[in-house]
Formats: C-alpha cells, structure tokens, sequence
C-alpha cells in the first residue's frame, strides 16, 4: 500500500451568518504534470489514481475530510447558483491538507441566501441600475408588494373565496378569469386570508430599484408536528400592478435557521413591467439539497443526497425534505441503491396519506417499477392525490399529469381529472421547484388568456403557459408526450 495523506475541504461564504452541513459536492481529481509534444509542462488527470466525491459544508471553522494517496490535487465544485470554484493541493504522507473554496461575495448581505441557492440573476439593466446611484428617479422607483398569507383566496371583487391547494377550485376559479379577462382591475388580483396562524412576515431590501426580500417566519406548535402536513395548507401571495405570484408553502418545516423562526425566503421585483419571484428555502441541513433542486441541477442535487438520504427517510420529522429527496431519486437514479426505495416511498405515502406528493411519488415508483398487479394500487394513489390536493413541488404535477394519462383508460371520472390537472398546469411557474401559479396582468385589460377549459384536453395542452417562459428542452418532452407515453420527462433544466 502506498503512502497516504488526508484533505479537508469546506466551502467558505457568507450565507447570512448560517452554515450547512450537507452543503455542495466536491470532486477531488488526481492530477500528474507531463510534457505535451511541444515540451510545455500540462496537467492531467492521473489514471493510476481514483476521482474521489466527498460533500463539504458551507461552514467557517470544519471541512469534511477523506484519506488520499499523496500527490497532487485538483479540488472542484459548482454552486447551486452555478458558480465554479476550484483550487489546488498538494497531498503529503500522514498529513492533512486543509482546502477552502471561496465563493463570492452576496452584493447585499439580505441576500446572500439568494445568491448561494441561485435566485434569478438581475439582467444587465437593472445591474446598471444598482450600480447608479444618479439615475432618474422614475428608473429606481421601487413597486409596492401586497403580500398575504392564509388558507384561502379571494378575488379583487371579493367573491366567494376559494380553497387554492384544490384542483377543482382552481380550475374554476381560472375559468371565471379567462370569461371575465376583459373586467380584470389594477393592482393585485387576489389576497388570502384565513388561518395564517404561526407565520409572519418580515421584509427587507427593496430601496432604489434593489429586489425585495420577502422572510417567511413559522412559529407555534405546528412547526413540531410533521403529521400535519398536507392538512390546513398555507399560500403566500405576492402582487403588484404587473401581476401576481402564489405558492404553496412548504409548511411546517420542522427547522430555522434563526431564533426568530426564518424558514422561507421570496425575492421579488419588478422588471419591464413583469413581477419576478423567487422562493428560497432556508435550511441549515438540507438548504443545498433543496437549492440544487430548484436549480435544476439534479445529478449535484443527488450527490448530496447520498450523503442525507438517512437523515430524511429514516426519521419522521421532515417529510415535505423527504419528498424532495423522493424526486431526486426517481430523476437520478442509482442503481446500486434502489433496493431501499419501495421500503421509503412506501413509509412515506402511509405515515403522510395527506400529501399529495408522497402519494405521486410512490404511485411513479409503481408505474416504473412495479408488477403488473400493483398498477392499478398506482392508479388509485394518483387518484388520491388529486384529492389532497396540489403538490408541494412543480415536478409533482408533472408526474401526476403523466401518471393519469397511463393510468386513465376507460375511465370517464379520470380523464375529467387529467384535463383539470392540466388545465391548471397553464398558469404554473415550471421554472421553480416549489408549486406556484402566476397570474400576469392582461396587457391593456385586452389581451387573451389561455382558454383552459377549450384547450385543455388537446395533445400539447400544457406547452403553452400564461406566462412560464420554459426551456426548449422541457418544451420538447412536454411535446412528446402523446407521441412517447411511457417515456419518463424528469426534471427540467431550469433557466436562470
């Protein structure tokens, strides 16, 4: 056996203050310098010895560590927010080489969560804007957000208010807007009340032209009571005259990252007359796991989760970060542990029937898994889940979509279901991982809305959203789908 050393890698940046502990995966690459045909020294990749995975957390003071055959080191890693940092080391006998990768620096300390877990990057025009501390008044004028929490959602004219974890509710709700397209007032078009009980809201940033930073804080006893979930579900609504975005809140999260009880984060502001969202989880544990998620960074999403798999499903007490770690799994399978999967996703739909995407998430392991007499156990699951409601998380919906569609045959009550489901879908925000719908302002009160109801059942019905702007790879698959069935469309690649 050769001689051996060890690295110790962490990530160093400035995340307000917090760190996380299964935070961003490392490649470790082994690298030999040899001369090119021209005599000039390059490096390589050394054959002889092993790429080593470790995940290292965004911490200030400990690294993870690994034993190393001695010699020397390229050290590498991509943040969530797609930033690419690297160093080199060199691996001596019986010693330990510590590593820090250093990440940027957040423009503003409010939103450094943000830029960690790669919130939407401002365009070049609103960077000038930041930077220009002498531009007219008018360019760095800051919108007003009218931001609500509660279980139930109300028009601008205060009609019959509506229940928005519902399918049906929303369908109805979206269908009453589109006849009514051309009555739709200024300002933000619905508001929630209810029960908003155990959270609040802080805001912060917002001042010349600068986003707006929306903090979500839980508090009271639900926070502990993870069996609540998917039971009295919480929606924020952020508005402006430019529109309004509402999500579904992945609540109760059973950590902060503060004493004062901070779990959720949305980035908000308005640019060229459109509202920008962006939800940020905040977690000290598993804030990279779910960061890479919304990123569309699957394969990073699941080297972290080799490492947090046990943390999830083994205990009861996160199972909205569970069902994320299911999505993860079924989108970047790993062969060598999939015998574990049916045991999790099965604990998980019978500990947790009141989430839908427990539901979704065992009835696709039962499509691409199962026997042939468990498919209709995965047609009733989905049916299930249509009654709990929508999904926490975008790729739910896309699932359950699929999974009707293979499971609806002959089913008059299901094909119903599969048009409302993807009637819904049209004013989705598919470019997040976390479920939310986002309702544009009509140009000059005249412009046409998506016909939900006319449009629904046609072969491309969700290729054309309100106001999603989608990938062209997400496009084609959606495209597809008639002509490939039982072709899985995992998670999109999200733009950002």
């Amino acid at each position: 056996m050769g001689m051996t050393g060890r690295i110790s890698v962490r990530i160093n940046k400035y995340i307000d203050g917090q760190e996380i502990t299964y935070g961003v995966p490392v490649r470790v690459r082994p690298i030999v310098t040899r001369a090119d045909d021209k005599g000039h020294a390059v490096r390589r990749t050394d054959q002889e010895r092993s790429i080593i995975d470790l995940l290292a957390p965004v911490a200030r003071s400990y690294g993870s560590s690994t034993e190393l055959d001695i010699g020397d080191y390229d050290v590498e890693a991509v943040l969530p927010s797609g930033e690419t940092l690297s160093s080199e080391v060199l691996i001596s006998a019986d010693q330990t080489s510590d590593v820090v990768l250093e990440g940027d620096s957040s423009p503003n300390e409010w939103r450094s969560w943000a830029q960690f877990a790669g919130s939407r990057r401002p365009s070049a025009i609103r960077l000038a804007l930041e930077r220009r501390r002498d531009a007219p008044s008018h360019w760095r004028k800051t919108p007003e957000f009218a931001v609500s929490v509660g279980t139930r959602a109300h028009d601008q004219d205060h009609r019959s208010p509506f229940d928005p974890s519902s399918w049906n509710d929303w369908f109805n709700y979206l269908r009453f807007r589109h006849d009514h397209r051309s009555e739709i007032g200024e300002g933000p078009e619905l508001r929630l009340d209810g029960n908003s009980e155990g959270i609040e809201v802080f805001r912060e940033g917002g001042d010349g032209s600068l986003p707006s930073r929306i903090r979500l804080r839980q508090y009271g006893p639900d926070v502990t009571m993870p069996r609540s979930v998917g039971r009295n579900r919480k929606f924020v609504t952020v508005g402006s005259a430019a529109g309004t975005r509402i999500f579904a809140l992945p609540w109760p999260w059973p950590s902060a990252v503060d004493t004062f009880g901070s779990f959720f984060d949305i980035m908000a502001v308005e640019e060229q007359g459109v509202l920008l969202c962006d939800p940020v989880l905040l977690d000290t544990a598993f804030g990279g796991l779910i960061a890479y998620l919304n990123a569309g960074q699957i394969q990073l999403a699941a080297e972290v989760l080799k490492q947090a798999e046990q943390a999830l499903f083994e205990k009861n007490d996160n199972p909205i970060g569970a069902a994320a770690g299911g999505y993860v799994l079924l989108s970047a399978p790993d062969k060598g542990r999939e015998r574990d999967w049916p045991h999790w996703l099965q604990n998980l739909a019978k500990r947790f029937p009141a989430m839908p995407d427990a539901l979704i998430l065992r009835a696709r392991w039962l499509l691409e898994h199962g026997e042939k007499g468990q498919f209709q156990e995965a047609h009733q699951l989905l049916i299930d889940a249509f009654k709990r409601g929508v999904p926490y998380f975008t790729t739910g919906v896309v699932w359950l979509i699929e999974g009707l569609r293979r499971t609806a045959v002959e089913c008059a009550i299901c094909q119903e279901r599969l048009a409302v489901v993807r009637g819904v879908a049209r004013s989705m925000d598919l470019s997040q991982a976390f479920t939310s719908f986002s309702l544009a302002r009509p140009e000059s009160k005249r412009s046409a809305l998506t016909d939900l109801v006319s449009d629904a059942p046609s072969a491309n019905a969700v290729s054309r959203y309100e106001t999603t702007q989608l990938t062209g790879d997400i496009k084609a698959r959606i495209e597809n789908w008639e002509s490939e069935p039982d072709a899985p469309l995992l998670l999109p690649l999200y733009e950002r």
